[in-house]
């Protein structure tokens, strides 16, 4: 990975509209790991703000940066559950590991979303046209019945 594509995703993430919005949600995030009682509900809450606040602007996301982005979220991933296991640096395990998640998001949904769509619409065309000919085995089939029943007559 060059220095201009990590500069790229960065850049995108920083561009994004909901930057700080994103900010917020995994700050959000962070802090339920951090907090004993309410932990869960805010781990929960920043979670759901941060999954909401990636995937609004997701289709106008170039999707030329984002597997570098999702390359260095992994990454994090990794070093997080390996800092988790040394004392003291444990407790920054939480926010690499949030960190990352929050790359992975961020990078992942115009992936999943831009290229789903292509496979989502050759899907709907399939639909389209298995429900046709079923509609058309069905007039053929009424349509034979109703010769059927007249030669009977």
């Amino acid at each position: 990975m060059s220095t201009n594509e990590k500069v790229d995703f960065m850049e995108s993430l920083q561009s994004d509209p909901h930057f700080i919005y994103i900010l917020i949600s995994a700050a959000i995030w962070v802090i339920g790991a951090y907090v004993p009682l309410i932990g869960p509900i805010l781990t929960a809450v920043g979670f759901a703000a941060t999954c909401f606040t990636t995937a609004i602007t997701a289709l106008k996301r170039p999707t030329a940066t984002a597997w570098p982005g999702v390359i260095v979220g992994v990454v994090l991933r990794i070093v997080a559950s390996f800092i988790g296991w040394v004392p003291f640096l444990g407790l920054l395990a939480p926010l690499i590991s949030i960190i990352g998640n929050v790359l992975i998001l961020f990078f992942v949904v115009p992936l999943a979303i831009q290229q789903g769509e292509e496979i989502l619409g050759e899907t709907m065309k399939r639909l389209e046209g298995a429900k046709e000919e079923a509609i058309e085995e069905e007039a053929a089939a009424e349509e034979e019945e109703t010769t059927t029943e007249g030669v009977a007559e």
